[in-house]
């Protein structure tokens, strides 16, 4: 049943779904890890904590016995998840999340193993986000008892702003096909970035204000990083999306750094890719860098230095 409701929590669950999976289960269930040693809660903010009708839910787990101020491997916590994105669209929602966590034992002080708290984050991506700026002060406002700003008025003072506000920047920008385990070596080094305090963008999130995503933004944010790791697969070579990624960091000049899962592919499979495409019009540019394993469960100590070096390059 703890699976069922990870898998529920997850970004392609719905409140509806998730809802009813949480009525069958105890609180055994809702102390449950996941992977990096995540709590449900954890799950439920990182993908759904700028959703409304996920609000009533993340009070609910809370109250049958998720531990909100739990931490995962990384040393985050509920809270921290949330001070790494930012989308003005969204942005009111996930300010009340924020207070409902808050009304329901988040420990604001609570720091992760970088040492800042969730509102010292947000201030940290802030310089490049503003919206994270009212995230914070959200946070450090807060006093038990006080009354929840609406989403209306609190939408309305982002307006003002978001004028003046320059396009939001990134620390990396992975580019991966989401049909293979090219996700799988988005999703490692998503996670080991942000346990970094790195900002990664991701479409969903950063994207959410767009109704119908397509290549020309995906090629804007790419420009607004300052590091692309280039997630190979074989899917990866075969999807014009990656394409036109690679093609957006060579206009920029921008260096791409090509990494794969060694839990799915031998070295003699990247020595294939590299004969296949390294005169490629386009993915001939990710090979001017090698290319390194970040998911290996053979070599663990390796994959961790490469993460690491990877984390001091932006």
């Amino acid at each position: 049943m703890a699976d069922r409701l990870f898998k529920a929590a997850a970004r392609a669950g719905t409140a509806a779904n998730f809802r009813e999976v949480l009525t069958k289960c105890g609180a055994a269930e809702l102390k449950f890890r996941g992977e990096q040693d995540q709590t449900v809660l954890m799950e439920m903010v990182d993908c759904h904590g700028s959703q409304p009708d996920w609000h009533e839910l993340f009070a609910a787990v809370i109250k049958k016995g998720c531990d909100v101020n739990a931490k995962d491997q990384y040393g985050r916590f509920a809270l921290f998840l949330m001070a790494n994105v930012d989308s003005e669209a969204t942005q009111p929602h996930r300010n009340e999340t924020a207070r409902i966590l808050l009304e329901n034992g988040a420990d604001r002080t609570l720091t992760s193993d970088g040492g800042k708290t969730a509102a010292q984050l947000a201030r940290h991506h802030g310089k490049r986000s503003p919206g994270l700026i009212d995230f914070a002060k959200t946070i450090e406002d807060w006093r038990p008892g006080a009354p929840a700003a609406s989403a209306t008025s609190t939408m309305a003072s982002l307006s003002v702003s978001s004028p003046s506000a320059p396009p939001e920047k990134f620390d990396f920008f992975v580019s991966h096909c989401t049909k293979d385990d090219s996700l799988n070596v988005f999703e490692k080094v998503s996670t080991y970035m942000d346990a970094k305090e790195k900002k990664i963008f991701n479409p969903t999130t950063h994207l959410s204000h767009v109704k119908q995503i397509n290549k020309a933004a995906m090629q804007g944010a790419v420009k607004r990083s300052k590091i692309v790791v280039a997630a190979l697969s074989d899917g990866f070579f075969t999807s014009d999306w990656c394409a036109a990624e690679i093609v957006a960091a060579k206009q920029a000049g921008i260096k791409v750094i090509p990494v794969f899962s060694g839990n799915d592919h031998a070295a003699n499979q990247v020595d294939k890719w590299v004969k296949a495409y390294k005169d490629h019009p386009e993915y001939g540019y990710v090979f001017r860098e090698n290319a390194r394993d970040v998911l290996n469960k053979q070599n663990p100590g390796s994959v961790k230095a490469t993460l690491e070096y990877l984390s001091k390059l932006a």
